[in-house]
């Protein structure tokens, strides 16, 4: 028996899945015929969905394109990496939040989503 896992990390923000947010931004998804959805008049912001957490919750995502690194038990080994924030990042997630009327620039900033089984 074989440990399998996943890894994934981005600059952006979770929003849960099961919030009136959340509800809306995954219709925006199904509208745009899938994820990840790039949020128009906002060039490099995406919306993706995310697997479920340990504690059941689903998650969105907004996050800047290009910033998700994904790792998995097969990949090969990768040497440690800073993450660093492209300068634009921030404005971008920041305008896209407001306009899609979510509070969360505080929450803006490098994220890890994983799983193990």
């Amino acid at each position: 028996m074989g440990l399998s896992y996943s890894a994934e990390v981005f600059y952006g923000v979770f929003v849960p899945k099961d919030s009136k947010h959340g509800r809306r931004l995954d219709k925006f998804i199904d509208e745009e015929g899938g994820t990840p959805a790039p949020v128009k008049g906002h060039p490099g912001v995406e919306i993706f969905t995310t697997g479920w957490s340990s504690t059941g919750v689903e998650w969105v995502v907004i996050a800047a394109k290009g910033s998700d690194r994904s790792f998995s038990r097969d990949d090969e080994i990768v040497a440690p990496m800073p993450l660093r924030a492209a300068e634009e990042w921030t404005a971008r997630l920041s305008s896209a939040l407001a306009e899609l009327g979510i509070d969360a620039a505080a929450d803006i900033g490098w994220h890890f989503a994983g799983s193990v089984s």
